[in-house]
């Protein structure tokens, strides 16, 4: 019965409860859940930044240290907060969000290699839908931002190395320090925490690519058997020697090890039962594992069924998550606001944490409206225009395209 108040149904042939595919399927390959899914996670990832900025402890205190950002003042800003935000009950919902938002897009991103079978058209999909938003608020960032809240002469700031430095982001040169910019801030100088996930999510477009070439992502057992060999090892490392384990935020290498879970659970997923009993229990161990740090790879496979199970949920499709994916935009636009909220009007925001949640929220939607309907949609167009060598023909039938959320397949970006 809970099944089917969740809008899940049953299998015609067995009578039995869907599977995870079946669900998918069903609907078109356009899971309903997934939107609500990218937009909530972008959501809660905002609020822990918007209380940390603030001068409070937040769930996500310490991404600079973890990111190895360039100046100590970030990382020791950032450390002291790490034992408060990652420990107790709730480490659990604190460790999951960005793990769940490389599952999420490990889920979705394989069903477009599937589809595509061409490296170099996978390739230029990422691109178009990364780097133009990317682009976009860096520059911002740097070239206005950075200007108007400089403690330093106009031009000693467009001058200084960290300028330069810092349009490095463009291109996935992560830095994070802009000259004079945000000093003051209980969060010392650092302009976007959250583009430390970057070089994680092109690890995985890169591995992606790899294992698109060698043929092995398109064969399930052989794609089972690399993925397991892989989960072995790091098992094994990281209980032995604590390889990749931290205090507090994921690694970089456990995070993009929850991209390949996802791909491995959306090879799977005509096997996997989509029952309410099974997400509740899967939720439980989810929570009991994450409560250590030393299960960083092997809480993967129960965090992301919760999150397929959840992508499935027949939730109602709200009007203004059909507009657009704003995802992508609160995440790239959320931190600096908030610091720049911060740097301009300290007396108003610092240490008035949800003066600054709720003031940086309305600002960052409308920046992430302005990057869905100005870049990032016209961005993705052109995937339409590209020369034809990017659709090389094939000599066989190509399988039945595979979809997932619609056009989420090619448009999620792991850094949500």
């Amino acid at each position: 019965m809970i099944n089917t108040l969740l809008g899940i149904g049953r299998d015609d042939k067995t009578g039995r409860g869907e599977t995870i595919g079946q669900a998918l399927d069903r609907y078109r390959g356009i899971g309903p859940g997934f939107d609500l899914l990218r937009i909530g996670l972008a959501l809660y990832i905002f609020y822990g930044h918007a209380l940390w900025v603030a001068g409070g402890h937040s769930s996500v205190a310490g991404v600079a240290a973890i990111a190895g950002a360039a100046a100590a003042d970030a990382a020791s800003t950032a450390a002291a907060p790490i034992a408060d935000g990652f420990s107790g009950w709730t480490r659990p919902f604190h460790v999951a969000a960005v793990p769940l938002f490389f599952a999420l897009s490990g889920f979705l991103v394989i069903a477009s290699a599937l589809r595509l079978r061409a490296t170099s058209t996978f390739l230029a999909f990422r691109f178009l839908r990364i780097f133009p938003a990317l682009v976009v608020e860096t520059a911002l960032c740097a070239v206005v931002l950075g200007a108007l809240l400089t403690t330093l002469p106009v031009v000693s700031y467009y001058s200084d190395p960290l300028f330069w430095r810092y349009l490095g982001n463009m291109v996935g040169w992560i830095s994070f320090d802009l000259p004079g910019v945000f000093a003051g801030n209980p969060v010392k100088h650092i302009v976007n925490a959250n583009l430390w996930t970057l070089p994680s999510e092109f690890d995985c477009y890169f591995l992606t690519a790899l294992l698109m070439i060698s043929g092995v992502i398109y064969d399930r057992r052989l794609f089972t058997a690399v993925y397991a060999c892989a989960a072995i090892a790091l098992v094994t490392a990281s209980l032995a020697t604590g390889f990749a384990i931290t205090a507090g935020i994921l690694s970089p290498i456990a995070i993009t090890f929850y991209f390949f879970t996802g791909v491995l659970l959306f090879h799977w997923r005509h096997h996997l039962p989509a029952h309410w009993l099974l997400f509740v229990a899967a939720a439980a161990l989810s929570y009991a594992l994450l409560l250590s740090k030393w299960t960083a790879f092997i809480a993967p496979i129960p965090v992301t069924y919760c999150m397929a199970f959840m992508g499935v949920v027949a939730v109602p499709r709200l009007p203004l998550i059909s507009r657009g994916d704003y995802s992508y935009g609160i995440y790239l636009y959320g931190f600096p606001i908030c610091q720049a909220l911060v740097a301009a009007f300290p007396g108003t925001f610092v240490g008035h944490r949800y003066l600054l949640l709720t003031t940086g929220l309305v600002i960052t939607c409308a920046f992430a409206a302005f990057s869905w309907h100005m870049i990032e949609q016209h961005a993705l167009a052109l995937k339409r225009r590209l020369p034809a060598r990017f659709f090389p023909k094939r000599s066989k039938p190509a399988p039945a395209p595979e979809r997932v959320s619609g056009e989420s397949a090619e448009s999620a970006p792991l850094t949500a």
